[in-house]
Formats: C-alpha cells, sequence, structure tokens
C-alpha cells in the first residue's frame, strides 16, 4: 500500500514516505504495528474507562 501511496504522492509533486521520515519527530514512517499497539490497547480491560478519546499515532508529527 506504501508504494502505491509513494506513487501516486510523486505524481503529484507531494514527498514519499522516505522524504517525510526526517519530519517526524520519533524518526521514522509509521508501520501497521504502531496501530495495532494502540488498538490492542483500547481494546484491552485497560481502556475501559477511556471515553471520548482522540488518540493521534503519528510519531510526534501531530503534537496538540
Amino acid at each position: 500500500m506504501r508504494e502505491e501511496v509513494d506513487k501516486r504522492n510523486r505524481q503529484l509533486g507531494n514527498p514519499t514516505a522516505a522524504e517525510r521520515e526526517s519530519t517526524i519527530p520519533l524518526g521514522r514512517v509509521g508501520q501497521p504495528e504502531d496501530i495495532a499497539g494502540v488498538a490492542g490497547f483500547l481494546i484491552s480491560p485497560e481502556a475501559d474507562y477511556m471515553t471520548g478519546q482522540g488518540i493521534n499515532v503519528t510519531g510526534g508529527l501531530w503534537m496538540t
């Protein structure tokens, strides 16, 4: 999927994932496992008391 997105970004003149990597505070592009870890937490008992939260899994790219 990433290859297709990068291909489309090149066509549009936008940076690829590798080119954006240096702008991400954690210094790497996110992987499916990064999302899976958050999803796993959200379905676990540890998240039972959470309501209406927005969770950004962006490596620090979007900080609020």
